[in-house]
């Protein structure tokens, strides 16, 4: 991105960070390494990175520990990205391991995402609610969002999360 001096006046800029890597959903492609100075536009609308967005319902907050995942949104934005090897892993009744980087918290956990036939479902289970429903307190019709990512310090695909809204 180039900044011209007069649109971003130090005054109208924050730092956001420093990144070594790029994101999936970055416009250039998003497999390249970067050195690129990341800015924070407030003009920019950043909830336009939330890929896959859903309000969560009873069933994502029970004992069964896994967030049912919206299969359109995780098919477009998530499948078509993977690689043969882990989207066969995904379909395997062991799932594919995946860190997910709390967003709102820069927490890392580690979770299972898989793909139920069962159901035509996709899910994050193996520690969905004690690692989000109860320590980000999450309640039903709380708006959340995710995006697939690629971590360059472990070559490894991830997710990025967020609350996006809380249940009034």
């Amino acid at each position: 991105m180039k900044l011209e001096e007069e649109d971003h006046h130090p005054s109208n800029v924050r730092l956001f960070g420093v990144g070594l890597g790029s994101s999936l959903n970055d416009p250039r492609g998003g497999h390249e390494p970067s050195t690129d100075l990341y800015l924070w536009d407030p003009t920019w609308d950043y909830s336009s990175i939330w890929k896959i967005r859903k309000r969560l319902a009873a069933s994502d907050l029970g004992e069964l520990s896994r967030l049912l995942m919206p299969k359109e949104a995780v098919r477009k934005h998530v499948m078509s990205y993977l690689d043969d090897k882990s989207a066969k892993m995904v379909d395997s009744k062991e799932g594919l391991p995946v860190t997910i980087v709390d967003w709102d918290t820069c927490n890392r956990r580690e979770l299972t995402f898989k793909h139920w036939n069962s159901g035509d479902f996709y899910v994050l289970n193996g520690g969905w609610r004690p690692e989000f429903v109860v320590r980000r307190g999450l309640k039903e019709n709380d708006q959340i969002g995710l995006y697939l990512d690629w971590d360059w310090k472990t070559s490894k695909y991830i997710f990025r999360f967020s609350v996006l809204q809380r249940a009034k």
